[in-house]
């Protein structure tokens, strides 16, 4: 069948042949191939790493709070959440502005990551400065 001639493809041909051929019998045909494919179940996921994350926030929380810093307990969740929504955005449906690797929720959750790791080390940093 035709369906079968782009299956060698790649997906950003396959896109550039839907959009130039918009009502053609085939490039319907092909959304309807596409969209009827499996995916994994993202949303699952990430209420799972939402109750990951919620997990070890109260497990820090109520058995380790005497120990912790002001501010730890906040950027330990930016950094559990947001390298995990990081790994979670491997397999969801691509969505991004630009044609690179990483999508637009990876491109978002960097920054979180980054300030979360300085933050911590800023307060490590100065807990043993004032030991």
């Amino acid at each position: 069948s035709k369906l079968m001639s782009f299956h060698s493809l790649s997906k950003e041909k396959l896109v550039e042949f839907i959009n130039a051929n918009n009502n053609s019998p085939e490039a319907s045909t092909l959304r309807t191939y596409l969209s009827e494919l499996p995916r994994h179940p993202s949303q699952i996921y990430e209420m799972m790493i939402g109750l990951l994350v919620f997990g070890i926030l109260f497990y820090l929380f109520k058995w380790k709070s005497n120990n912790l810093k002001d501010g730890v307990l906040f950027y330990t969740f930016f950094i559990a959440y947001f390298s995990l929504r990081f790994l979670i955005e491997f397999i969801k449906e691509y969505q991004t502005l630009t044609s690179s690797y990483l999508t637009m929720g990876q491109y978002l959750s960097i920054p979180f990551i980054l300030v979360g790791l300085v933050m911590m080390i800023r307060i490590y940093k100065d807990k043993k400065a004032t030991a």
